[in-house]
């Protein structure tokens, strides 16, 4: 038996979409290094973490890492990061930062140009608040 459980291959497809060994993957998540992945894929990530029964077989696990698939090693590698639920939802929110502030920004934007649109047609500006 794996030590997933035979959960591993599905990670398959988010693994090898990435094309970095499992290893890399874990040392990214480690250092918050989620700039390679993106909100999305780091999400997907999240979606297929293991839940307490499968984290404490993990962590558990005694047999040779050499022989186990890219999939149950990621898992395995994964589970010994301190936090590493937190760190993946710290990187989602880091890639995640940058364009809901440029989103918060366009708006503030555009408000302010309405703002004085109606002050030039001699408007109160509470009126844009209300239109």
């Amino acid at each position: 038996m794996t030590p997933c459980g035979g959960r591993g291959p599905v990670f398959c497809s988010p693994l090898s979409s990435l094309g970095r060994p499992a290893k890399q993957i874990v040392e990214d998540i480690r250092l918050g290094g989620g700039q390679r992945y993106g909100a999305e894929k780091l999400a997907e990530f999240c979606k297929l973490l293991p839940d307490n029964e499968e984290e404490n077989r993990l962590r558990r696990f005694q047999g040779e890492r050499s022989r186990l698939g890219e999939p149950d090693l990621f898992m395995l590698l994964l589970v010994e990061v301190p936090s590493f639920r937190l760190r993946l939802d710290a990187m989602i929110l880091q890639q995640e930062f940058d364009p809901a502030v440029t989103s918060l920004c366009v708006a503030a934007r555009c408000l302010r140009e309405a703002a004085r649109g109606k002050l030039a047609a001699g408007s109160p500006v509470s009126s844009v608040l209300v239109s």
